[in-house]
């Protein structure tokens, strides 16, 4: 629990920005038809759900909202 609590820690401010990331390369991936539409999609949603999770898991855990 340490380990992921000094991981949650570090990536305190800085989710949404990687998140951002992900699902724009992803979007910019389906407009040059690197990857079809349905894998951006997925892709966006386990962005959604890992660092959406790791939102929650950073006010729980770290800042005990």
């Amino acid at each position: 629990m340490k380990t992921l609590k000094e991981i949650l820690k570090w990536l305190s401010g800085k989710k949404s920005v990687i998140a951002g990331l992900i699902t724009t390369t992803s979007a910019y991936w389906v407009t040059i038809g690197y990857v079809q539409m349905d894998t951006a999609l997925y892709i966006n949603a386990m962005t959604l759900l890992i660092f959406g999770s790791a939102s929650y898991a950073t006010g729980k855990y770290i800042y005990k909202k």
